[in-house]
């Protein structure tokens, strides 16, 4: 009988208010990879991730081997896969290329 791969699941929002370019936090501790589904309104056109050991901790930059921030083209209602670097990490936000007009609300999905 075949062994079935259970993988642990979670979905959630995350926030970038009005004016604003950071989102809340959202966990990352516990799961290997994820997915992000934009709002169908969207000023930034590029989203890059800054990241933390501790929820209410320093979160900085992600950056790769070179120290160039991790980034990712984005749309509105479109949906881009979470870059494995951020699987490190405990905690995460989303940093968006410029001020959003309106609250812009994000779908994280995760799996473990």
């Amino acid at each position: 009988m075949p062994l079935k791969l259970l993988r642990r699941g979670d979905a959630g929002t995350v926030t970038i208010a009005s004016g604003g370019t950071t989102s809340g936090a959202f966990v990352v501790d516990g799961f290997s990879f994820g997915g992000v589904q934009c709002p169908a309104s969207l000023s930034s056109t590029t989203m890059t991730f800054t990241v933390s050991d501790t929820y209410a901790g320093t979160y900085v930059a992600l950056v790769d081997s070179a120290g160039n921030a991790i980034s990712q083209t984005v749309a509105a209602s479109k949906a881009w896969a979470l870059p494995a670097e951020l699987f490190a990490f405990n905690f995460a936000k989303l940093v968006g290329g410029s001020s959003e007009a309106a609250d812009r609300t994000f779908t994280i999905t995760r799996k473990g």
